[in-house]
């Protein structure tokens, strides 16, 4: 989901762990007996959304994980564009982020200190309407996506929360 948003609204930067090619993919390499491209609906389709991405992206993915081997992982890397980064991490699909916290938390702290501008990068007018517009609808569905400098506005707005 966050492939798909950054592949079609901006955002600051990509920051994806475990993510698959797509479900038709995953699904054919799971059950080869099946149709699995005609007969799945919602497609995912990561490798393909991915190229239009133009954000800094952090790809992490576990060596090993079995529900989405990361050959998916290595696969959304070659398909991205540059400025992109490639973190092997320890463990499988659901237990990476215990048996790699360190390396995981060091690894997002430096990609974020590397693609978060230190200061305020200037917004034009377009930029400010188009934003609220969006933000508007984002806290209509219930989701807001933080991008640089939008920490105090999105703290704003989930404090109203119930």
């Amino acid at each position: 989901m966050a492939i798909d948003l950054s592949a079609r609204e901006p955002v600051g930067a990509l920051i994806v762990e475990g993510a698959l090619v797509s479900i038709p993919a995953r699904g054919q390499e799971m059950y080869p007996w099946l149709p699995v491209s005609l007969i799945a609906t919602n497609r995912f389709d990561s490798s393909q959304k991915i190229r239009s991405v133009q954000c800094p992206k952090l790809i992490m993915h576990a060596r090993d994980d079995e529900m989405v081997p990361i050959h998916h992982g290595l696969a959304l890397f070659k398909a991205a564009s540059e400025p992109k980064e490639f973190v092997e991490l320890k463990g499988g699909h659901g237990d990476a982020i215990e048996v790699d916290r360190s390396h995981i938390a060091l690894t997002i702290a430096g990609f974020a200190e590397r693609v978060v501008p230190s200061q305020p990068q200037p917004v034009s007018q377009t930029q400010r309407s188009t934003s609220r517009r969006l933000d508007r609808r984002r806290i209509r569905a219930g989701k807001a996506a933080v991008q640089p400098g939008q920490t105090e506005k999105i703290e704003r707005v989930t404090s109203r929360s119930p």
